[in-house]
């Protein structure tokens, strides 16, 4: 949230069109911008674009590639370390809706995010580009990805810039919970809550305590205690 609010205001009051985001572990090809903004300025409908997203590390393999929410309503990269080659990339499609785009990398038109109301600091960092996305698309806009417009992200560089895998365990935990309730509903909730305690919060406290990683045990059962209790946005150090 910090590394953005800044660079955005600026933005804004410069009357740009667009609004382009990208970490700074990512960098881009020299013609996916102009891409992004062709894809964005075809529909009236679109609100934001996304680029395929490669691990920088391993440039033949899918870091994202389009989110989508699975039937317990989680939010998930498609064809995430899935192999891909160059003539994959020129003879991938064209551009197709997508349930979120990914903060990593993605364009926004300036009346979108002036409409929606720009990305939530209740989230501070993790799953705010999808909650953002989530409004978009319950605005009636389209969520698009861009497949022949290319970007490399370093994996886990934010984690290791900050507290180690317990900064993500926390964020990631909290902020699931905030997001789920936010977009889910009635039984649609309940279910994902029966999910939630199971797959990613039971089997992993089970494994990092199999494993002697107290800390992260720490890290997701905190979580989970300051979204019951309403602490968001920055971490308050206790």
């Amino acid at each position: 949230a910090d590394s953005t609010e800044r660079p955005t205001v600026s933005a804004l009051a410069r009357e740009f069109r667009f609004l382009f985001f990208i970490d700074d572990d990512a960098y881009v090809a020299p013609d996916t911008l102009a891409t992004l903004v062709h894809t964005a300025m075809n529909s009236s409908a679109t609100g934001i674009v996304s680029p395929r997203i490669l691990d920088a590390a391993r440039n033949d393999r899918i870091w994202f590639d389009g989110g989508y929410r699975n039937m317990f309503g989680d939010f998930l990269h498609k064809n995430l370390g899935a192999k891909v080659s160059a003539s994959d990339h020129a003879h991938s499609g064209t551009p197709r809706a997508i349930d979120f785009a990914s903060g990593c990398c993605m364009l926004v038109k300036r009346e979108v995010f002036e409409g929606i109301g720009g990305f939530d600091e209740e989230f501070f960092v993790y799953s705010e580009d999808a909650d953002f996305s989530a409004r978009t698309r319950a605005a009636g806009l389209e969520v698009m990805l861009a497949p022949h417009a290319i970007s490399w992200h370093h994996q886990s560089s934010d984690t290791k810039k900050n507290a180690g895998k317990e900064f993500r365990d926390y964020y990631v935990t909290r902020n699931r919970l905030l997001l789920a309730r936010r977009t889910l509903h009635g039984v649609r909730w309940f279910v994902y809550c029966i999910y939630f305690i199971l797959y990613h919060c039971m089997v992993p406290v089970l494994y990092h305590s199999i494993t002697g990683k107290p800390s992260r045990v720490r890290a997701i059962l905190s979580g989970v205690v300051d979204y019951k209790r309403g602490n968001f946005g920055r971490r308050q150090e206790r």
